[in-house]
């Protein structure tokens, strides 16, 4: 009796290591969809970025992300998720985590910036991991990501997801131009940038951070007015929509 129960908690422990592994196995729920992963910045105590009157980032962000959510819900095929549910504090490892194991293919984390010395625009600013230089290690990457295989390290994963990630950024930046084209009146424009995030690194799909300008007028016209958060909502819900539409 005691090796049978042995034998069956071993083989519990190797599914749940299968499960792991290989996250493409939770997409069979969603095969004739897509999957979108979207991440509220910080929570529990990691509040963020705090504007005096205004609520902090991490509540900002959130409501944010869950009217996403419901704009790409009502479009059929989206299966959406948020790396959090409430106000609680989840590590960067959770965050990739879950995205991997959701098979997604989109990964949008959502922030609010600091105050930037010299910067006046009111653009949202988008970013891209960067590359990793080492032209071995990159091949090496690419070839296993390819394969289902995930021996390397999940900081390695986006390397092979640049191409997409990129299209998803320009296709973000190019939606928003279109909708919000006065917050890049300046002549300063400056699209997507690439920069060695942790939280995009681990990510195995499509993945972009979009941050805010803390210097928006939070209270009249930017993300604590309900109206405004919705339109900034539907924007980026459209320019997912739009990357997946090849457009």
């Amino acid at each position: 009796m005691v090796s049978m129960r042995k034998e069956l908690l071993i083989g519990i422990i190797c599914l749940w290591a299968a499960f792991l592994l290989y996250p493409g196995s939770a997409r069979a729920q969603y095969q004739d969809g897509r999957i979108v992963v979207l991440d509220p910045g910080h929570g529990g105590q990691d509040s963020g970025v705090k504007v005096k009157g205004a609520l902090p980032e991490k509540e900002l962000v959130f409501k944010l992300a869950t009217e996403v959510q419901r704009a790409l819900q009502a479009q059929s095929g989206i299966a959406v998720f948020l790396t959090r549910k409430s106000d609680i504090a989840i590590s960067i490892l959770e965050r990739t985590t879950l995205a991997n194991r959701k098979s997604a293919d989109v990964f949008i984390s959502l922030h609010l910036s600091g105050p930037r010395r010299g910067v006046k625009s009111d653009q949202p600013w988008f970013y891209i991991n960067r590359f990793i230089k080492d032209p071995d290690l990159s091949r090496i990457v690419k070839q296993e990501v390819q394969a289902g295989i995930n021996i390397l390290p999940w900081d390695l994963a986006q390397n092979s997801r640049l191409p997409e990630s990129r299209r998803l950024g320009r296709q973000l930046l190019q939606t928003w131009q279109r909708w919000e084209p006065e917050a890049f009146s300046e002549k300063k424009d400056l699209g997507l940038i690439r920069a060695p995030l942790a939280v995009l690194s681990g990510v195995r799909s499509a993945a972009v951070l979009i941050e805010f300008p803390a210097r928006m007028k939070l209270k009249s016209s930017g993300l604590e007015n309900d109206a405004y958060r919705r339109k900034v909502a539907g924007i980026i819900a459209k320019g997912i929509v739009n990357y997946f539409s090849g457009r």
